[in-house]
């Protein structure tokens, strides 16, 4: 019975061969010829052959992956050789497109190069390892250069360096072809084009800009994967229309990319500006506690006692652990300075800081250290570890304090060039360990000035890195504009004076205190008034954020380096060493330069600070912690009272985003129900009951005829007819023939009625009516 089987099939096969659906003329001149359904172009006499289609395939795929490696090696200036590069995909597309002409090939074929390229990985390991390290370094160093960061660099082994990193290119660049390959065989162009564009376009994220001929040739390639489509079918308006719309989609996103990562002075665009960023934050690391130095949030003061991190200590010490660092002043608030200030005369600095263990952040401690070793009659200090836990923070920083030690660099975050320390993807949430020197009561004036420092007979790679530091920190942290100067020429005690740091804080501290009083119901300051004036001479009153930036623009005017700290007051009680931080121990101080300590905190907060010890810096007192609390339940209560406006804000991202989500659910669902419906249809067209299989055809092809609007026994050759009568009426049973003949006209429609489609009449043909 099998052999029979075996021979019918095979005397099927022959048939097949020999058997031809005549020609016959279809609309818009296509040209459908056998069972195999060959679709010539009817443009300009020009024809598109199986071999011609899978040149273009084969030009496209490495088109599309040569441009993606170069665009992203020109931005991130990679030293790899481009020829390097080319030659691997120019084969890999060859190979990939040659073996996917066939399903099952294509299946075997493509497992077999992914099994090999993995095999060739593992082989060369050490070398691909190596390899991708250097790469990754000179993706870093772009980085760390434009968006002035200081990522930790990989450690390579220079000596096979060039080797490897050639290796390492080659496996790149044939994974990259290969993804590409599969894509464009399976003609899910427009997720080529998309794919493309999303690399390409992700230098523009760090400021680290490709080359323009890599961008040509990228917007060229997206232009020719379009075009080719539809290359089995007529190159109609549609199509061009198509293109066009698709390009105007990829423009707007290019031009919404450009809007959030440039500045644009109009005011409407700057604010949906910061409140995407802000927002998108929120959502991405959690809710921030304090308002990362927008004037606007200032009024807004929300806490319900949920835990932020929870912290397990060696020994019980006041810390101030830095989150978000404002550098510079604006009428809107505070930002970060521009990326620019670490290129020209600094660039590399940083770098070359590491090669003497030095690092701006970890200063303080670096100084204590050196002292101990120079003075025997320095104040007790001692080393503590801590571990932190992220429970509910805004999980966008790691918090740190001022003290942290230079050798808890390499079990910590990237840290932000002299700024802070910024996670590593979104959401990272691991708890870290840090080592820091503490010092009694917290009294850095007792150590300031030491004789091995101002006469330079200590550590002198120490001192001169310091040094350098310290000119960056006064160029670039006292900017104070002209109308702030005259005003606090004014009003300010010691006007015109350069004071030593502690008398400044002296100074400072008497003045705000007198001045400004503590509350946290406060309201927003007025449009187009300076913040720090308008604080001082109308509004007397505010929370650790006011003070702290009127105090920051103080110390700026007395010429001391300042910038504006947000982050978490952590205040042991006596003997206590697990802590858990609340949501009303986030805090707002100022950090000071001084020379040779480096960045020390500041408290200028009434309160905060011991009143009746005015030079000892960030003591944490106690006291300070109850008072935020009490005054942050008064002011919630008399939050509640407020007006609705500033309660009940919308939310614009979480609007967007839940619009987004509803749409792309929609599309999931209609993706699934257009492939369960397929699935069925194929299934029973395939079956191995003979009068199924063609009645499934039959009520396929009817369903085709009636989407085009046409009549079924008007339009079927007598061919297709006589296999339906014979299912129909005649007690003869069918063969595989008679199932071949209406299976093969039902492709044939379907291919005729979906080209003679416009690009709306496709998309209802495929996702609404679920024909194809």
């Amino acid at each position: 019975m099998k052999n029979k089987k075996t021979q019918i099939e095979k005397e099927h096969k022959k048939d097949r061969k020999k058997r031809m659906v005549p020609k016959r003329k279809l609309q818009n001149g296509l040209k459908l010829q056998n069972n195999r359904q060959e679709i010539r172009l009817d443009l300009q006499a020009l024809s598109v052959k199986e071999s011609n289609y899978l040149a273009i395939r084969i030009v496209l795929t490495f088109l599309a992956s040569v441009s993606v490696l170069f665009c992203c090696f020109s931005a991130f200036q990679v030293k790899v050789s481009l020829i390097v590069t080319a030659v691997p995909a120019l084969v890999m597309a060859v190979i990939s497109q040659i073996l996917f002409l066939r399903k099952k090939s294509g299946w075997i074929g493509g497992t077999g190069m992914a099994i090999v390229i993995a095999v060739l990985s593992v082989i060369l390991l050490n070398s691909v390892s190596n390899g991708f390290s250097a790469i990754a370094n000179d993706v870093l160093r772009s980085v760390n250069k434009n968006m002035a960061m200081a990522n930790l660099m990989f450690v390579v082994n220079e000596d096979s360096l060039v080797a490897d990193e050639y290796i390492a290119s080659i496996i790149l660049s044939l994974l990259v072809t290969f993804v590409f390959a599969i894509f464009i065989r399976f003609h899910l162009n427009a997720w080529v084009v998309l794919l493309q564009f999303l690399l390409c376009a992700s230098g523009f994220m760090y400021k680290c800009i490709p080359s323009v001929w890599t961008l040509v040739l990228a917007g060229v390639t997206m232009v020719g994967i379009l075009l080719a489509g539809n290359i089995k079918g007529r190159i109609t308006k549609d199509m061009y229309a198509g293109m066009l719309v698709f390009a105007g989609v990829l423009a707007g996103a290019a031009c919404l990319i450009f809007i959030l990562l440039t500045y644009i002075p109009i005011p409407v665009v700057d604010d949906i500006k910061d409140s995407i960023v802000y927002n998108g934050g929120n959502l991405i690391y959690g809710k921030n506690d304090y308002p990362e130095g927008s004037f606007k949030r200032f009024h807004t003061v929300e806490t319900n006692g949920s835990k932020k991190l929870h912290i397990e200590m060696s020994e019980p010490a006041v810390m101030y652990l830095r989150g978000y660092v404002g550098s510079k002043y604006t009428e809107d608030g505070w930002t970060e300075n521009d990326k620019d200030i670490y290129g020209e005369d600094y660039e590399g600095v940083f770098e070359y800081f590491a090669k003497f263990n030095y690092y701006p952040l970890a200063t303080l401690a670096s100084y204590m250290d050196i002292t101990k070793i120079n003075d025997a009659d320095m104040p007790l200090s001692d080393i503590i570890s801590v571990e932190v836990e992220n429970l509910a923070a805004s999980s966008k920083y790691q918090y740190l304090p001022e003290n942290m030690t230079y050798d808890s660099l390499p079990d910590l975050y990237a840290p932000k060039k002299d700024v802070n320390f910024v996670a590593q993807g979104f959401g990272n949430r691991k708890p870290y360990r840090f080592y820091m020197d503490t010092l009694s009561k917290n009294d850095y004036e007792s150590i300031y000035n030491e004789s091995w420092y101002t006469e330079g007979t200590g550590d002198t790679d120490f001192i001169d890195c310091e040094q350098t530091y310290a000119y960056f920190a006064s160029k670039n942290y006292t900017e104070v504009s002209d109308e702030m100067k005259q005003y606090f020429d004014r009003t300010l005690p010691e006007a015109g004076k350069k004071l030593n740091p502690f008398d400044a804080i002296d100074v400072v501290r008497h003045y705000l205190r007198d001045t400004i009083t503590y509350s946290e119901d406060v309201t927003a300051n007025d449009p187009g008034t300076d913040f720090v004036e308008d604080l001082i001479e109308n509004k007397k009153e505010g929370y650790s954020v006011h003070f702290a930036t009127a105090a920051a623009m103080m110390f700026r005017y007395y010429n001391i380096p300042a910038r504006y700290v947000e982050g978490y007051l952590v205040a042991p009680e006596e003997g206590e060493t697990s802590i858990d931080v609340l949501d009303q121990d986030a805090h707002a101080w100022v950090e000071i330069y001084v020379n040779g300590l480096g960045f020390i905190p500041v408290e200028v907060t009434p309160g905060f600070y011991s009143e009746d010890d005015n030079s000892t810096i960030g003591n944490g007192a106690v006291s300070g912690s109850d008072n935020q609390d009490s005054e942050s339940e008064d002011s919630s209560s008399d939050q509640d009272n407020n007006d609705n406006d500033d309660s009940t804000e919308i939310n614009l991202l979480y609007i967007l985003i839940a619009i987004v989500s509803l749409l792309v659910l929609f599309l999931i669902v209609v993706i699934v129900r257009r492939a369960v419906i397929c699935s069925k249809r194929k299934k029973a067209m395939k079956s191995e009951n003979r009068e199924k299989a063609v009645a499934a055809a039959s009520l396929y092809i009817e369903a085709l005829y009636k989407y085009a609007g046409k009549k079924m026994e008007e339009s079927l050759p007598s061919e297709v007819i006589t296999v339906l009568q014979k299912n129909r009426f005649s007690r003869e049973e069918l063969d595989y023939t008679d199932v071949a003949v209406v299976r093969d006209y039902a492709q044939t429609v379907k291919q005729e009625v979906y080209h003679s489609s416009n690009l709306w009449g496709r998309c209802r043909m495929r996702f609404v009516k679920c024909l194809i």
